[in-house]
């Protein structure tokens, strides 16, 4: 009997345990950073591109942007000009991985920023920092290669 009691015991501790662990990275209330899924489904606008603070006002009202499709992993958005679209992976750590990205080719002399820089920092990206609506696409522990608010556009 006291077997069973202390088997038993040792089982709700551990259901317990990943349902609280489950909780807590669906949220982010437990002080470390929200998890992957928090950076899906949402829409990033563009703030700063290797430091630079990006003024959106030059983008004749298209504002520069990214959202991830966590249904089939798909990336795509906005660049300035052109828009793109791809894929890209999420692992522990805040680990991130964008491939096969492709964009549209119109011509844009007067673009607000140089897409290449952006669709690099695509490229380049392979961790992100996620504090109060704002990310950061990152490459190894550098400075962050681009930095972007959580949107909601009208």
């Amino acid at each position: 009997m006291k077997t069973q009691s202390t088997i038993l015991a040792l089982m709700a501790l551990i259901v317990m345990g990943c349902h609280t662990t489950k909780k807590n990275n669906m949220d982010g209330k437990d002080g470390s950073e929200t998890t992957s899924m928090t950076i899906t489904e949402v829409t990033w606008e563009l703030t700063k591109l290797e430091g630079a603070i990006v003024n959106q006002s030059k983008t004749d009202g298209k504002k520069i942007y990214f959202t991830l499709n966590s249904a089939d992993n798909k990336v795509n958005g906005f660049a300035g000009c052109n828009t793109f679209f791809g894929n890209y992976t999420l692992e522990n750590g805040n680990r991130i991985r964008f491939s096969q990205l492709v964009n549209t080719r119109m011509a844009c002399p007067d673009a607000a920023i140089d897409e290449s820089e952006l669709l690099e920092v695509f490229r380049l990206a392979d961790n992100y920092t996620l504090n109060d609506g704002t990310l950061t696409l990152n490459v190894g522990r550098r400075a962050p290669l681009a930095v972007f608010e959580l949107t909601h556009f009208d």
